[in-house]
């Protein structure tokens, strides 16, 4: 990463962002870029730093807590605790980065003025605190958003900087000379081929390289044969009449989504589409198509239809019949009893029962992390993430546990990432519950969760439990007995 320095010799926190980012620009194998460290503003007051990477940009600004602290919950439209303290402000703002968020959002739209791609530009926040804090916590639900809160480091910076919204194709040498023109004029530019280093793209594309592909590209187009007619309800080849198309992931079931749809199908004896043309084909075994454009298969499905309703009525019948056993003769709707049956599985481990509340598994697993894990998760060849989340209740309070398995090529990169997991401050997984609203009231917060690692040959399990609706204590022995329990928990 390149740097261009401006304004006046740095202190405090503003030190801390430059140090940063000057380490990430000195190391090997880092994220590409350009650094501009204290741009100024049209009011007067100076953005801290803009990083512009080939796919993103990044506006970051400085908060000054009024001491260090071990642990800071830091809502970006809530109330600061440091150490379960109240972080108050001079203004009577609801927290210290209201006027830097606010500023930084102002710059940001400027940068999208500026921005080849407009509005639709990928911007990120970083708010960046200090004099020191060991730990950072943000709400589940703002770590899928475009800002952060982080004191910051080499570690720390250099996530923010992978883990924000990215576009797909780079910017070019040309686009970037243009941008650092307008919010640093003053200084002196890298040129292109220092630009091409950090990843950018060249402006335009030599002739000689472009003519090759235009002309290999044109022979292929022409050696695609026209797509043939299809109609359009016939049944797609492999797919029985009547049934829906597969759906992939964790859809929420519907109380009454037990009745097979039938809308899509014509009344029995009509052909699918009888009311779309005035007569109808002759069958033929020539593949020559009708003079209305139906090909000549369509009189081979003319059972379909009526054979699909038939089956659907079938089960239908069958299901009325069973359900009404079922019920000693009831006449109760199906929907109401469905409701009473589809309880999430319950697994018995150590005596604790888990009910699952959502899972997920991805092979992005530096996606879903934050910190300095997700900057290791990078370049570590984690070849899948396993989230879920469970709900079980100890003497009758409910608690939350998330739990995170990872998967490495080598045990000892497993081994390696537990002891930076294990060290305070240095991040984990998100939730996957709180990341999509699964929670069956509101989302628990981990803040002084219980906390437990393992290691099984290649694999990295990180767990943490705590109370639902009310604070929780990572000694707490009713905590680490379900967190200890999870070690040993299947994940759905």
């Amino acid at each position: 990463m390149r740097l261009i320095r401006l304004g006046d010799q740095p202190t405090g926190v503003t030190a801390d962002i430059r140090a940063a980012l000057t380490a990430i620009g000195r190391g090997d194998a880092m994220v590409g870029g350009v650094a501009v460290l204290g741009v100024p503003t049209p009011e007067g007051h100076p953005v801290d730093a803009v990083v512009l990477t080939p796919h993103a940009a990044l506006v970051v600004g400085a908060v000054t807590l009024p001491e260090p602290a071990l642990h800071l919950e830091a809502p970006l439209n809530g109330q600061w605790r440091a150490d379960g303290w109240r972080v108050t402000t001079d203004d009577g703002a609801v927290n210290p980065a209201t006027t830097a968020l606010e500023r930084c959002a102002r710059f940001a739209t400027r940068i999208r003025e500026h921005h080849p791609t407009g509005v639709a530009a990928p911007v990120g926040t970083v708010i960046a605190v200090g004099p020191y804090v060991e730990h950072v916590e943000q709400p589940a639900t703002e770590l899928t958003g475009s800002t952060r809160v982080l004191h910051p480091t080499t570690t720390s910076m250099l996530s923010a900087a992978v883990s924000m919204p990215r576009r797909q194709e780079p910017l070019t040498t040309s686009e970037v000379s243009t941008f650092l023109g307008t919010f640093a004029p003053d200084a002196t530019h890298p040129g292109n081929e220092a630009l091409l280093r950090e990843g950018f793209a060249p402006s335009e594309p030599s002739p000689q390289e472009s003519r090759p592909t235009d002309s290999h590209l044109s022979s292929v187009e022409s050696t695609v044969p026209a797509p043939a007619p299809v109609a359009r309800t016939t049944p797609a080849e492999g797919t029985s009449p009547g049934t829906t198309p597969q759906q992939f992931g964790n859809p929420t079931p519907h109380p009454a989504s037990t009745t097979p749809p039938v809308t899509v199908l014509p009344p029995p004896g009509t052909e699918p589409d009888q009311c779309a043309r005035p007569a109808a084909a002759t069958p033929s075994t020539a593949p020559v198509p009708s003079p209305e454009g139906h090909g000549q298969r369509r009189p081979r499905t003319r059972w379909l239809p009526a054979v699909a309703l038939t089956v659907s009525g079938c089960l239908l019948i069958a299901a009325a019949v069973t359900a009404m056993v079922a019920g000693g003769g009831s006449a109760a709707p199906s929907h109401s009893r469905e409701t009473h049956t589809s309880r999430p599985p319950v697994t018995q481990v150590a005596g604790v029962s888990f009910v699952p509340r959502a899972t997920d598994a991805t092979s992005s697993c530096a996606r879903a992390a934050f910190g300095d894990l997700a900057a290791e998760l990078e370049t570590s060849g984690c070849r899948k993430l396993h989230r879920a989340s469970f709900t079980a209740h100890v003497n009758g309070k409910p608690t939350a546990t998330t739990v995170a398995v990872l998967s490495f090529p080598k045990r000892s990169t497993a081994e390696n990432l537990r002891e930076l997991a294990e060290r305070p401050g240095t991040g984990g997984i998100r939730d996957v519950a709180s990341e999509r609203d699964q929670w069956p009231g509101r989302a628990p917060r981990f803040a002084g969760a219980a906390y437990v690692t393992d290691t099984h040959k290649a694999t990295l399990r990180l767990i943490r439990t705590g109370w639902i609706g009310q604070p929780s204590h990572r000694d707490d022995p009713a905590l680490e007995r379900v967190a200890e329990a999870a070690r040993q928990l299947p994940l759905p």
